[in-house]
């Protein structure tokens, strides 16, 4: 029975965490894809997710289109 507000939080606490995480999350997958992952396609599809779960753009964790095309493999272009 205990409130949000009983254990020091609130919604919109929750909620600023839970974008801060997606963005972490995004730009930890950032980092992978440019150390050159061979599971190109599925870390993209990762960043891709955690960034529209988050509300983010690619700006806000540091990157563009462009960028993720040029981490792109020769292999899987």
């Amino acid at each position: 029975g205990l409130t949000l507000k009983d254990i020091g939080t609130s919604e919109e606490e929750l909620e600023r965490l839970r974008v801060e995480g997606c963005k972490t999350s995004a730009q930890n997958t950032l980092k992978y894809l440019r150390s050159g992952t061979d599971q190109y396609e599925d870390s993209l599809k990762r960043l891709r997710k955690e960034v529209q779960k988050g509300g983010l753009t690619l700006k806000d964790i540091g990157t563009s289109e462009e960028e993720l095309e040029r981490l792109r493999p020769a292999t899987v272009r």
